[in-house]
């Protein structure tokens, strides 16, 4: 038999009470099963709504979360409002696999002159998606190689992109591919 819920009424709304969360997690089809989002649910008078500082932490069962984003405010009746507030853990760092094509410039010395020559290259990239508390630097890919140059083993092939993720979680996304995997198509 199930019991109907109830809350006993002590008359003191201005107290937060948590109602219950829900718990997604982001990247699970990429095979990250520890990042997490808690949404919890809460329930107060209006009078005593308070904003939550950004960032502010919070433990949880699945490790600390970081205070992201603030639901709208449900007027409930009688004075008394439901809202959401999120907190999210910072993202562990993934690499996924993607199909990237990009221009080098390469220069070659041929007696006094110097030839320059834009290829179009394609690559399998390995896309590696980092996550920080502050902003991070982008990296920026080479623009030029010399043609005595022999290319790295582990090259990154286009500049990095730097965002943010949720709240103040900011990400870095950088392209790196294998140097073996580089195919060269055409001249620019």
């Amino acid at each position: 038999m199930a019991k109907a819920k109830f809350r006993v009424d002590d008359g003191k709304w201005d107290t937060l009470l948590e109602l219950g969360y829900d718990i997604v997690y982001p990247f699970l089809d990429r095979g990250d099963y520890a990042s997490f989002e808690y949404v919890v649910r809460y329930e107060q008078d209006k009078r005593a709504f308070r904003p939550l500082p950004g960032m502010s932490a919070r433990t949880f069962p699945l490790g600390i979360g970081y205070f992201v984003e603030q639901g709208p405010i449900t007027d409930k009746g009688f004075g008394i409002c439901e809202f959401t507030r999120t907190f999210a853990s910072i993202p562990f760092t993934r690499t996924e696999g993607e199909s990237v094509s990009f221009s080098i410039t390469i220069d070659t010395v041929v007696g006094p002159a110097a030839i320059r020559n834009e290829l179009t290259v394609l690559a399998t990239a390995d896309v590696r998606y980092e996550y920080f508390l502050s902003k991070p630097e982008p990296i920026y890919a080479p623009r030029v190689y010399s043609g005595n140059t022999t290319l790295p083993t582990l090259m990154i092939v286009q500049d990095s992109e730097v965002g943010i993720y949720k709240g103040r979680i900011y990400y870095r996304k950088s392209y790196f591919a294998n140097a073996k995997n580089i195919k060269f198509i055409s001249p620019g």
